[in-house]
């Protein structure tokens, strides 16, 4: 399972499905979103759920939209009888970590270094997943020295080499 906030255009979207269609040959991949409106990537393949949790607004509405996607994303994992949650950003890997349960490792996604000033959902998210996965050596060594944190690894944004190459000589030079 891959959980975003969305699949509108952003890097970590970006990321979610590429990385979606590269697991899909070998794995039951299943991408959750929380507003599934607006796709902006080809998802052709790929199963989506969308749980219809967007953005609410209000300190009290954010905190009650986190326990319900929290709910909501518990109740598939044991569903669909996940092996492993992998979420992409801040608010998906909130809804990841409290929605961990006994039969699905918990893998939370950091990235972007600007995720490093958060320190109290670190904190909580060191405490709460199987593997932190950063997308830069640097993020990995701060995790470890600042939250001793020793489930850590870095995995670089994949890219589909084979269709940069295509596109790169479809196009005429400048």
């Amino acid at each position: 399972m891959l959980i975003t906030p969305t699949l509108q255009q952003g890097g970590l979207q970006r990321v979610c499905v590429r990385t979606a269609h590269l697991l899909a040959p070998y794995a039951d991949v299943t991408v959750v979103v929380f507003n599934g409106a607006d796709i902006a990537y080809d998802v052709s393949g790929l199963k989506i759920v969308d749980i219809g949790m967007g953005v609410k607004r209000g300190k009290m509405a954010k905190l009650f939209n986190i326990i319900r996607r929290a709910i909501r994303l518990r109740r598939l994992k044991r569903e669909l009888q996940t092996a492993i949650a992998y979420s992409f950003g801040a608010t998906a890997n909130l809804a990841n970590a409290f929605s961990k349960t006994a039969k699905t490792k918990v893998w939370l996604g950091l990235r972007s270094y600007m995720d490093m000033g958060e320190h109290m959902k670190l904190r909580l998210f060191v405490r709460r997943c199987d593997r932190m996965i950063c997308c830069s050596r640097r993020i990995e060594r701060e995790l470890r020295d600042k939250y001793n944190c020793d489930k850590t690894v870095t995995l670089y944004n994949p890219f589909d080499v084979e269709r940069m190459l295509r596109e790169a000589s479809s196009q005429e030079p400048i």
